[in-house]
């Protein structure tokens, strides 16, 4: 919309209007526009909104745990899914932490930048065997 008006408001000057001036107006006009119509539209809303009471709430918890427990998964895998001893070692699923978060192995410990040099050289790290490293 405003880009419309960004392209017709260049005719303005024909009229002997400030173009600035009138395209600010516009605009002004507009984002009230919009206002006005944010706010209706939240009141409707807010009228058509039904408050449901517990025992309509519990009726759709239960139905959706209904349908959960029906697709656990043994439409995919059969009855019972592969057991442990099947499913290949590659296939496996890493063990998580208790925070969810899977735990990160490093092989060598991490340099910083300001670090002494692991080469024995002495200098920093970052004037170093790092100075040839890109950027992050």
């Amino acid at each position: 919309a405003m880009d419309q008006l960004r392209h017709g408001i260049g005719l303005r000057a024909l009229g002997q209007q400030d173009p600035a001036s009138a395209y600010a107006n516009e605009g002004f006009e507009m984002f009230d526009l919009m206002i006005k119509s944010i706010k209706d539209d939240t009141v409707r809303f807010c009228y058509n909104v039904t408050i449901q009471t517990q025992t309509q709430r519990k009726q759709v918890i239960d139905l959706g745990i209904a349908k959960k427990d029906e697709f656990n998964g043994s439409a995919i895998m059969g009855d019972d899914g592969p057991s442990d001893q099947q499913i290949p070692a590659a296939v496996k699923v890493p063990e998580r932490s208790a925070t969810g978060k899977q735990e990160t192995v490093r092989k060598a410990p991490t340099v910083g930048r300001n670090d002494p040099c692991p080469c024995g050289s002495g200098k920093k790290y970052k004037k170093c065997c790092g100075a040839n490293l890109p950027e992050e």
